[in-house]
């Protein structure tokens, strides 16, 4: 560095700018040659005032700032010389004095776009930093300065849209993000001078919008198309990099596992699949997805505070990538440097963030808080120690989905087929969002769409999962019951015949959307494993048994039907009536409960089937113990038919006013002539409306969008 400041100083000698030349700038008469020499001078003393500030030591930072003052007035209408002025101000900390620089500068010599750019930029420095309201205002208002010397913001470039499109995203205004985000791209797209680092921004922009959307395949097709884009310009192919590989992410061994690879971008493929956090959705990756989103919001919301350091790479941005934005972000300012209380190194650090994290995963809802402290001045935010102990995973997908988590209810049931194969019926309800509890008296009411996507998955012998079947199962049943409270549910169901034998998984995802189409709440369940072992033709086999809101429909004239010249069934033929789900096995006090079951392989000696059934309610104690059993002797029947092998039975069950708590519902079949004896079973458990409540969260219901309100 000495040598090149050496240099620098020779240059300038060899200008020959003297007292005199000097004394004729300062009364504004110099000659044409000396401003010449004079702005190479102010070039000059820049490289060196820059040269000077590298080191980071004060008294070099001191003596690059009075170089630039002399810089200055050497060439004061050189708006470069403003900025790295500015530049300089705020990295010392004396943020207000940068900003009346450049205000300054637009006085002296008239405005400028690139000026006021810079003053923009160093209002949102400062909202960045404090986390005060007023400087990302002010932030907003130079915009719409730089817009109306223009002709207004429908004549706005896409450079300075794109800049109101980040600002509006960092307060929060999604939807006024979106427009102008999606005008900057299409503006570029028509025909607007290219500038590949503005629309690449711009599609993170949009992709991480629609990810605090929910809208997850959406999200994955923008930012694709924003990868592509990135890898094109040296100005943005360092973060496209960084988002195609999540190096940061991986241990040593699966780093230098990359590092071998033959095809990395498979293995980089097989890590997201690996980690897939919503089965159900086979064609997006929501970890890679969401991945993109913490990137994207690290790079809007931290860049520009550590000015050595862009935000993805500055430790709070690699704590957003890992645990995603905190659900809140305290800026504290001075405080005590942690570890050090009552010591004599217990000083005052120059600022300090917390981010408290609220997260839900497979283990449960946990809390914590990651402490960034700026012990230079620098504003060069680093960790204390709160990232380096055991509860802080490499990465946590947090399936509270900003608030929106929800609760959804799944069975699946399965059926002999005609053919022998396994038939699956899928049932799933979920209580619609009823925001009284929270908003009351306000008029809010839910009036939107369910759905569920699901998937069916089959375990390979590598131990994966690889999808057979994909559907999306519409909500359109609807049941209303009051119990103080208004309860709406929406239930769907769906069947899949030819299920072959092995181990599957149903993974199902709901959504509940507003009348816009909006996303409101959202609720993920993997599923467990479950076994199809399929049926056979000789021994007493059964269904499962299927628990259905109410029978209508089931209880059909005592009918015999031959499905072929060896298989006559007796009892309701499931095609003729429509079976009402019940996923849930919650119920209120004096709820109707139907169950239907299919037996098989009824003995057929003398060619008469001769079968009994049995039904039992068991009132279970938390443990799980029996606390008494009653024989609905109601529900129960007899069987004595001519060469029928198959009973159906559908029955109703009163609840009446069973007290709260956990019950068993047991169905025993015995076939006299065979002497076998099987049961199938299935909980259920009697709920209190406060119970309901607290388990949909209704409590803590976001507020509903301005459509959902009734006229």
């Amino acid at each position: 560095m000495d040598a090149e400041i050496d240099s620098i100083r020779a240059s300038i000698d060899r200008l020959g700018l003297d007292g005199g030349s000097v004394m004729r700038l300062r009364l504004g008469t110099p000659s044409d040659s000396e401003m010449v020499e004079f702005r190479r001078a102010a070039e000059l003393k820049m490289r060196w005032a820059i040269a000077r500030m590298r080191t980071g030591v004060s008294d070099d930072r001191v003596k690059g700032a009075v170089l630039l003052e002399e810089a200055r007035e050497y060439d004061p209408e050189n708006p470069l010389l403003a900025v790295i002025q500015a530049s300089y101000l705020d990295m010392a900390g004396f943020r207000s004095n940068a900003v009346r620089a450049l205000e300054a500068f637009d006085r002296e010599q008239g405005v400028s776009d690139l000026i006021d750019l810079m003053r923009l930029r160093k209002h949102e420095r400062e909202w960045k930093v404090s986390g005060e309201p007023e400087p990302l205002e002010k932030a907003t208002r130079v915009a719409d300065e730089i817009a109306s010397r223009g002709g207004g913001w429908p004549e706005a470039p896409p450079w300075l849209r794109f800049e109101r499109a980040r600002l509006e995203f960092l307060q929060d205004s999604l939807d006024v993000a979106t427009l102008d985000a999606q005008r900057v791209v299409a503006q570029i797209a028509q025909g607007a001078p290219p500038d590949t680092l503005t629309e690449f921004q711009a599609r993170l922009l949009l992709g991480a919008i629609e990810v605090r959307n929910l809208e997850f395949a959406r999200a994955d097709s923008i930012f694709e198309g924003a990868l592509t884009l990135g890898r094109q310009s040296a100005q943005t192919r360092e973060l496209a990099s960084m988002l195609a590989v999540p190096w940061d992410l991986w241990s040593f061994d699966e780093q230098a596992a990359y590092d071998r690879s033959l095809d990395r971008k498979e293995d980089v493929r097989r890590f997201w699949l690996s980690h897939d956090p919503i089965l159900a959705t086979t064609k997006v990756r929501e970890l890679q997805v969401e991945y993109y989103r913490r990137a994207a919001e690290a790079w809007f919301a931290l860049s520009g505070v550590d000015l050595s350091t862009p935000g993805p790479w500055t430790e709070p941005g690699r704590a957003m990538i890992r645990f995603g934005r905190p659900t809140l972000w305290r800026r504290l300012g001075a405080r005590p440097l942690q570890g050090f209380a009552g010591g004599v190194l217990n000083y005052d650090v120059n600022q300090t963030w917390v981010f408290d994290y609220r997260m839900r995963t497979d283990a449960g809802l946990s809390r914590g808080e990651i402490v960034f402290q700026d012990v230079s001045g620098l504003l060069h935010f680093t960790t204390t120690d709160s990232l380096r102990g055991p509860g802080w995973p490499t990465y946590v997908y947090n399936l509270d989905f900003d608030g929106r988590a929800y609760h959804m209810n799944e069975t699946a049931s399965r059926f002999r087929d005609w053919d022998g194969r396994t038939r699956l019926v899928l049932s799933f309800d979920t209580l619609l969002p009823n925001y009284s509890i929270r908003y009351p008296l306000q008029g809010f009411y839910f009036d939107g769409t369910g759905s569920v996507e699901t998937a069916i998955l089959r375990k390979r012998q590598d131990d994966l999962w690889t999808p057979t079947n994909v559907l999306t199962v519409d909500l359109d049943s609807e049941t209303s019951l009051t119990r103080e409270r208004e309860f709406r549910r929406r239930s769907g169901t769906a069947g899949i015949t030819g299920v072959e034998r092995g181990v599957y998984r149903i993974a199902a995802l709901l959504r509940l959307r507003d009348e816009r189409g909006r996303t409101v709440a959202i609720a993920v369940d993997n599923g467990e494993a479950i076994a199809i072992p399929g049926y056979g033709w000789r021994d007493l086999e059964a269904s499962d048994l299927l628990l259905t809101a109410h029978t209508e429909g089931m209880i059909q004239d005592e009918i015999e039907r031959k499905v072929r010249d060896d298989l006559v069934v007796f009892g309701p033929d499931p095609t003729k009536f429509e079976v009402v789900p019940r996923a849930s096995n919650r119920f209120f006090q004096g709820e109707d409960l139907a169950f239907y079951l299919e037996v098989y392989n009824l003995d057929l000696r003398s060619e008469v089937a001769v079968a009994d059934v049995t039904t039992t309610l068991q009132r279970l104690a938390p443990d799980g113990s029996v606390v008494y059993s009653v024989a609905l002797t109601a529900s129960s029947a007899n069987l004595t038919k001519y060469k029928v092998s198959q009973w159906n039975i559908g029955r109703s069950l009163g609840l009446g006013e069973l007290e709260p708590g956990d019950y068993n519902l047991v169905i025993e079949i015995f076939d006299r002539q065979a002497r076998q004896r099987l049961e199938r079973e299935a909980g259920f458990r009697i709920v209190t409306p406060d119970e309901m409540i607290d388990l949909y969260n209704w409590k803590r219901l976001e507020p509903p969008a301005a459509s959902l309100v009734r006229p």
